[in-house]
């Protein structure tokens, strides 16, 4: 059944399509083309990736002590655990470790697992729309300022296709761009926006830590740029995560069941 966030992706895949139009109509050089496979192949992983689901739930005892009450109110939310840079999403209804956001545009909360693939999506979108302007911009500004006869006959006849394209590009460059800006944010700030909100502790070492952990220790090419699949790192420590959180309650006399 289709609701409002796949319908987010797939209006996100069908303007990333459009650049393919673009190297169609223009004739664009081959390697164009493995920009936009590589927009699309970021934001199939940002969507089809878990971001880090917490599954551990608690179970609050028949008569909690106080201590056990305000550790239950610190520590959890919305009946789960809730380890450091947790946050419960009010779109899909779950609690997600390094929660940032919900995305509507890739229809998925973007968490620890993949904030990685959000960011690669993010970059080579800017460079598909770079790439398609590079190939409507020389016919334009060859109509408009250098006055070419064969460029201004090209949009006399093609302008409803250029222009509505263009304006296309030149939008999406400035959405995809704010966007990675702010994601570029909060690796330099080692936490989301929400954590922020709520007050959380600034350092020097924030910076350094988190992009350890979303880029660090594997390899630097494909990871960086390509939807390579997570680190075993990163796995291990989503899964450590939650087990110290839930071995934290339970040493503490409240029980956590996993779902």
């Amino acid at each position: 059944m289709f609701d409002y966030r796949t319908l987010g992706f797939i209006f996100t895949l069908s303007i990333l399509s459009l650049n393919f139009i673009v190297a169609y109509q223009f004739y664009a050089p081959y390697w164009y083309k493995w920009c936009y496979y590589m927009a699309f192949l970021c934001a199939f992983a940002t969507h089809m990736t878990s971001p880090g689901v917490v599954s551990a739930k608690i179970i609050e005892p028949d008569n909690p002590t106080t201590y056990q009450e305000n550790f239950i109110l610190l520590f959890s939310g919305h009946g789960y655990v809730k380890p450091p840079h947790a946050h419960f999403s009010k779109v899909t209804q779950r609690m997600v470790l390094g929660h940032d956001h919900f995305c509507i545009w890739v229809g998925n909360d973007i968490g620890l697992m993949n904030f990685r693939y959000f960011i690669q999506f993010l970059f080579w979108s800017i460079v598909s729309c770079i790439v398609s302007m590079s190939c409507m911009h020389p016919i334009i500004s060859g109509c408009f300022w250098d006055k070419q006869y064969s460029n201004c006959n090209i949009l006399f006849k093609h302008g409803y296709k250029i222009y509505p394209l263009y304006m296309v590009c030149c939008l999406g460059l400035l959405f995809t761009s704010g966007l990675f800006a702010g994601a570029i944010q909060s690796i330099y700030r080692g936490m989301s926006d929400i954590d922020v909100a709520q007050g959380h502790y600034l350092n020097k070492m924030n910076a350094k830590d988190s992009y350890t952990i979303y880029f660090g220790n594997s390899i630097p090419v494909l990871y960086h740029f390509f939807p390579w699949p997570n680190s075993k790192r990163l796995k291990r420590r989503r899964a450590r995560l939650e087990q110290v959180c839930s071995n934290y309650f339970e040493d503490n006399g409240v029980k956590v069941v996993y779902k």
